[in-house]
């Protein structure tokens, strides 16, 4: 399976691409800064936050996308269609944006206009990886 990681340099993101990395998935980590591919990670340096950067990602085909990245409401729905046009499937963790003051969380309230995916809510979850 590959794998793109948006944002999976943190404690959450870390703790998901070093699970992932036995089952011998290709994953590909976005990352402000070098680091050195390690198993079967390797790391795309650049800034996620910059669309420049995220558009030319995304212009590959991905069977996941899983993104880790803080976005205020506006930025978010400039990616939607770009994050879900890319990938079998977009997976969106963020504890930041469980906890953000956006009234109503108007963000979550999309839907796509070529595809079938609609989303009608936010679920907040939590969970310990060990």
């Amino acid at each position: 399976m590959k794998i793109l990681a948006l944002g999976a340099t943190g404690a959450i993101g870390g703790q998901l691409v070093a699970a992932l990395d036995p089952h011998k998935h290709e994953i590909h980590v976005t990352s402000r800064r070098a680091l050195a591919p390690t198993g079967n990670v390797k790391y795309i340096q650049g800034n996620a936050q910059d669309n420049a950067f995220l558009f030319e990602l995304l212009r590959k085909d991905w069977d996941v996308i899983v993104d880790f990245m803080v976005y205020d409401t506006p930025a978010f729905r400039r990616r939607i269609d770009g994050l879900l046009g890319a990938g079998g499937q977009y997976v969106f963790i963020s504890s930041a944006r469980v906890f953000a003051a956006t009234a109503g969380c108007s963000w979550v309230r999309w839907r796509r206009k070529a595809g079938s995916i609609v989303l009608q809510k936010a679920v907040a979850l939590s969970f310990a990886m060990t």
